[in-house]
């Protein structure tokens, strides 16, 4: 993969919900049984299937699968532009051990279409709804990919009581952009095409307007940079070790690769108990390339949490 598609992957991925940011009126969930199962009006929440649209108020609706059962609950969020179906290989795994959840964000797949421009605090508001309607008990151990780390990072700031750990899959933090450009070399003449490229790519923020789920990254940050300490939170950081620049010059190459893992070498260690991973046969996308690398980082987390 091109420089341009590993960065645009890294910017992109993120957690979305509408822009309302908050339920109102009273939720309710709308289900459809799960093949061979049956679901009563109410699920459950450690136990039976479900799949359905779950009303999280103001006529808008989250779209959530969940499977398998036992505590605590794992929650899947996938990055930008990108529906629930990205975790059917570590659901699936996961929800042999307990019960596994992924939902879509608002403008993805069967969920309410995003109108307007979003920030994560948007995102987390609808989180919340969702989590205060749906079959989802908590504490809950809350797993996210690409820029969904930055939703998970405030969740925590916000909720860590209702948090029995987290999973970062190669995720996007506050500033990436130009933390990235500040160890490119500066322009100069005669010199390779492809480092143009590569400062093209790593140029700001993607625009909301990019995708249906409309994000503002940039007026997000600052409320994620607020989130310092995740206490004692069990944290797990997983880092892709392909970044799509292996065809960059070595020395700019290294200083890349080095400089994105500095990035979320301090992300865990915002946790006393955060644990940072390089995967180094992935790419971007650890859940599609290394699926197993993702479950046992889940599992691990899981096994934490009932031992607390």
């Amino acid at each position: 993969m091109g420089a341009s598609r590993a960065a645009i992957g890294l910017v992109l991925i993120l957690v979305t919900v509408g822009a309302c940011g908050g339920a109102a009126g009273t939720p309710a969930v709308a289900s459809t049984p799960a093949a061979g199962s049956t679901l009563g009006a109410s699920p459950s929440p450690s136990s039976a299937d479900f799949k359905g649209d779950v009303d999280i108020g103001g006529g808008r609706h989250l779209r959530l699968e969940c499977e398998g059962s036992g505590q605590p609950t794992v929650l899947f969020d996938a990055g930008l532009g990108t529906g629930l179906g990205t975790w059917e290989r570590v659901r699936e795994e996961v929800g042999k051990t307990t019960r596994a959840c992924a939902y879509d964000r608002a403008g993805i797949g069967q969920s309410s279409h995003q109108s307007g421009t979003k920030t994560v605090e948007d995102v987390v508001g609808d989180l919340e709804a969702l989590i205060a309607a749906a079959p989802i008990e908590t504490p809950f151990v809350y797993v996210g990919h690409s820029v969904s780390g930055l939703s998970l990072r405030l969740f925590a700031g916000k909720h860590r009581d209702q948090l029995a750990g987290e999973v970062y899959v190669d995720p996007a933090v506050p500033h990436q952009p130009d933390e990235i450009l500040a160890v490119v070399p500066p322009k100069t003449a005669g010199e390779d095409p492809r480092m143009g490229q590569l400062r093209a790519t790593w140029t700001g923020w993607p625009e909301p307007g990019l995708t249906s789920e409309h994000y503002d990254i940039d007026a997000s940050e600052a409320a994620v940079d607020a989130v310092t300490s995740f206490g004692d939170l069990p944290v797990i950081v997983l880092t892709a070790g392909d970044m799509g620049i292996s065809d960059m010059p070595q020395g700019v190459r290294s200083k890349v690769e080095s400089k994105w893992f500095e990035l979320h070498q301090r992300l865990a260690d915002m946790s006393t108990k955060g644990e940072h991973e390089l995967i180094k046969d992935a790419a971007h996308s650890i859940q599609d390339h290394r699926p197993d690398a993702v479950i046992a980082a889940v599992l691990k987390v899981v096994e934490a949490a009932r031992g607390r």
